[in-house]
């Protein structure tokens, strides 16, 4: 009687992980059409392609390598991505529960005009809650255009960013999320910044803050989700203008001083 139990057991188990590999194979399609209908929605894309789709229900891993999508009309909008590891409840509980665990991104290349920026979209549906998002050598770029002459070119490029509990609503949602981030902010007239936070301490250096980087406890905004990311963007650059204002105004009076009594 065990015997048959144990057998019969063995025979479900076996049943089931079988039907895991074959739903894997299965959804790896249904995966990858909604990837692509998602980035052609919030990007406004024209072309969306992914290189390869690897979905694992056994292990709680989906796995995108190659994905690349551009718009050419209303602004421009391209995003390139070597790799992103999205890591689900194993044993086929990502059937009932989809919500990432940990994503992890490794470089990507997202480029944007500040009319792209401005003509986002939010997706449709119900965003994602990831547990943990990781970003490793990535770049975030927005471009000057004829249309904002104002807006200067700047690039964000990230070393390596960590993020928690991330509603993605928007394609800057981790940002205001994050717990550590080391990047470098690069802006027209070759301006660098070196930009590090940690356990709620900002440090940001560079030739024009003088030589020492200039340090403050910091706390991310909590943006409303119906403000553009454009809005959301100019609001965190005001508040960080307001809090390393009067540290760097301290420091060009300093130098001033010493300049005239040389």
């Amino acid at each position: 009687m065990r015997k048959r139990v144990a057998l019969g057991l063995g025979g479900l188990c076996l049943v089931y992980l079988l039907t895991l590999l074959v739903l894997s194979y299965a959804l790896q399609d249904r995966v990858e059409g909604r990837v692509r209908e998602r980035l052609s929605y919030i990007l406004r894309a024209d072309s969306v392609e992914i290189d390869e789709v690897d979905v694992s229900l056994l292990r709680g891993r989906v796995v995108l390598r190659g994905v690349h999508a551009k718009r050419s009309s209303i602004g421009m909008a391209s995003l390139a991505i070597e790799e992103v590891d999205i890591r689900l409840p194993p044993m086929g509980l990502a059937l009932f529960d989809r919500d990432p665990s940990r994503v992890d991104i490794n470089r990507a290349d997202l480029q944007l005009s500040a009319l792209g920026v401005a003509t986002l979209r939010r997706s449709k549906s119900t965003p994602p809650r990831l547990g943990e998002l990781r970003i490793t050598d990535s770049k975030l770029r927005l471009v000057a255009t004829s249309l904002f002459p104002g807006i200067g070119q700047a690039e964000l490029a990230i070393e390596e960013a960590l993020a928690s509990d991330v509603a993605f609503n928007n394609s800057i949602a981790w940002l205001f999320k994050t717990e550590r981030l080391h990047a470098r902010l690069r802006t027209t007239g070759d301006v660098e910044l070196s930009v590090d936070y940690e356990g709620g301490l900002l440090s940001v250096g560079g030739s024009l803050l003088g030589s020492e980087p200039i340090t403050i406890p910091f706390a991310w905004p909590l943006p409303s989700p119906s403000e553009l990311e454009l809005d959301q963007l100019l609001a965190l650059g005001k508040q960080l203008l307001r809090q390393l204002g009067p540290e760097l105004a301290k420091r060009q009076a300093k130098a001033l001083w010493h300049e005239w009594t040389e």
